[in-house]
């Protein structure tokens, strides 16, 4: 099987402070990649390197083969928060249409019909079609939660990433977060930052526990290493 992912030896310092030390890592297409490990251990400074949003000091990542650099749409994201100006009316499907942006985007951009059929595809595969007109700050956590891996979903990635999605959510809501992830799974690589060992567990394919370096990487997790780990 092709890999969907691939780091090999990334590090990424800030001035005196190595958040990500030395980390090679293969994803292969398919996988559901659950990574854990303590606060502070660098889980989401991995994520943002991946995603191209931090350079590496150190090393390379690939994406299907091609430079990180090249991977514009291939990558979904759902970030651990997303924060919104309660004041600032902005709509479900506005959001979700967001996802449909050019990288390199133009004033007064307009959305194409493909743009909104796509929208309206996505809301419907997620179950949240009746919520399209709703002001985003009518939402419960849970559903926007979904609105926000609708936009993810709305590019067609080919890997959806997520950092810590279920946050402040109540268990019910939890479970289907990863129900839905589960059923993505079956389409698309999904790599995932998580606390939840407890639930998360049953849904991955490979877990890993992360604290700067890769300290753990297998299919059970095992409970000792939830513990804070020394480099």
């Amino acid at each position: 099987m092709s890999l969907a992912l691939e780091l090999k030896n990334v590090t990424v310092q800030y001035q005196t402070d190595i958040a990500v030390k030395n980390v090679s890592l293969a994803v292969e297409e398919g996988e559901f990649l659950i990574i854990m490990g303590p606060n502070g251990g660098g889980k989401s400074t991995l994520i943002k390197a991946v995603l191209d949003l931090v350079p590496l000091t150190a090393g390379e990542i690939t994406i299907n083969g091609q430079n990180r650099q090249h991977s514009f749409g291939k990558i979904g994201y759902v970030p651990q928060q997303s924060y919104f100006d309660h004041k600032f009316p902005i709509t479900v499907k506005d959001v979700i249409l967001m996802g449909r942006l050019p990288a390199k985007m133009r004033w007064f951009h307009r959305y194409s019909a493909q743009d909104h059929e796509i929208a309206q595809r996505v809301m419907a595969d997620l179950n949240i079609e009746h919520l399209a007109h709703k002001n985003l700050d009518e939402l419960s956590g849970g559903q926007k939660q979904k609105v926000l891996i609708a936009r993810a979903l709305s590019t067609h990635p080919e890997i959806l990433v997520l950092d810590e999605p279920t946050t402040s959510l109540d268990p019910p809501s939890r479970l289907q977060i990863y129900n839905i992830l589960k059923t993505l799974n079956e389409k698309m690589t999904i790599v995932m930052i998580s606390h939840d060992d407890q639930t998360i567990s049953q849904y991955g394919s490979t877990m890993i526990y992360f604290n700067k370096r890769i300290l753990y990487k297998g299919k059970d997790f095992p409970p000792q290493l939830l513990v804070s780990t020394n480099i």
